[in-house]
């Protein structure tokens, strides 16, 4: 190993709220912290997919878009600071570990870390898509101006489409199918939008048309048999994400995400996981169990770079 390479306290592989809350904590910890996205900036999901999301279960907040829960975290952080260097557009390519110190390499450089914080949602992610390639078809949510007038066709039964319904019904009319009777979204937000929207269960997509710049969209109900068309300006697709799975190393998993501690640490002593791409029973997805498991795994390397020196907690 070069005697010349700086050797990290901390890298953190992913740059959305996870990542950000630990790299917060690791600099007041003085931790040297490396961050390395793979994406053009920070945020993860919030910031790249679901920027107009409504949030209405993070504390603090009756209710805030993604976009600006993500900037108020990254607000936080003084990246003048001489503890937290960040890299975007880089994407880790291999680790390996030799005399007690990671080695990771990049599609850029390669780097040396005492440990490693892997808060990248369970690796890159691009929408589940639809077979049928037209514009006006949107697999992200779009702002109030684009919505306001038209007829719009929700495609989804998770949180982001039921979300996204809510919020399209206030500018737009809007249709929700859904190939289940049951949702997999809050209850009440849920109650809302059947207030509000016109919502088709149980029923599968079999075609999608275009013409004259209006969609029509042919279903099919999967008890009956009956099938429906709806017409609208714009189609919205929430099916979820495709993740490119991070493979830097063999470490135990369950259903794909990475199995963990109570300290969060992999099967892999020095490697660590928070937020969307890990597991352990009674895991939650949610923003705020995210920032708890960030802070814990940051918390326990601390203790780990400075076994003799008090932490100061804030």
């Amino acid at each position: 190993m070069s005697e010349n390479k700086k050797i990290y306290d901390l890298v953190i592989i992913g740059f959305g709220v996870s990542g950000i809350y630990a790299s917060l904590n690791a600099s007041i910890r003085n931790l040297s912290t490396l961050v390395i996205e793979s994406l053009p900036s920070y945020g993860g999901k919030l910031t790249n997919v679901y920027k107009e999301k409504e949030i209405f279960d993070f504390p603090g907040f009756k209710r805030i878009k993604a976009e600006k829960l993500a900037d108020n975290f990254y607000g936080q952080i003084d990246l003048e600071n001489e503890y937290i260097t960040v890299k975007y557009n880089e994407k880790i390519i291999t680790i390996k570990e030799e005399d007690n110190t990671f080695i990771l390499s990049s599609n850029k450089d390669t780097y040396f870390s005492k440990y490693i914080l892997i808060t990248d949602g369970g690796g890159a992610f691009t929408p589940r898509k639809i077979p049928f390639d037209y514009s006006e078809i949107y697999y992200s949510f779009q702002p109030e101006e684009f919505l306001r007038g038209k007829r719009i066709i929700v495609l989804g039964g998770g949180d982001s489409a039921v979300d996204f319904a809510s919020f399209a019904s206030n500018y737009a009319t809007v249709s929700l199918i859904h190939r289940r009777n049951d949702f997999r979204s809050s209850e009440q937000t849920l109650s809302e939008v059947k207030k509000k929207v016109e919502v088709l269960t149980p029923y599968n997509l079999l075609d999608v048309e275009r013409k004259n710049n209006v969609f029509r969209v042919t279903v099919q109900n999967t008890e009956s048999g009956m099938v429906n068309e709806i017409e609208g300006d714009a189609i919205f697709v929430f099916y979820g994400v495709e993740l490119a799975k991070n493979s830097y190393l063999d470490l135990e998993r369950t259903n794909g995400l990475i199995n963990v501690t109570s300290t969060m640490e992999s099967s892999v002593k020095g490697i660590y996981g928070a937020g969307d791409t890990i597991y352990y029973p009674g895991k939650v997805k949610m923003i705020a169990s995210a920032c708890s498991e960030a802070l814990t795994a940051v918390e326990e390397i601390a203790h780990l770079v400075y076994p003799n020196k008090s932490i100061n907690r804030h």
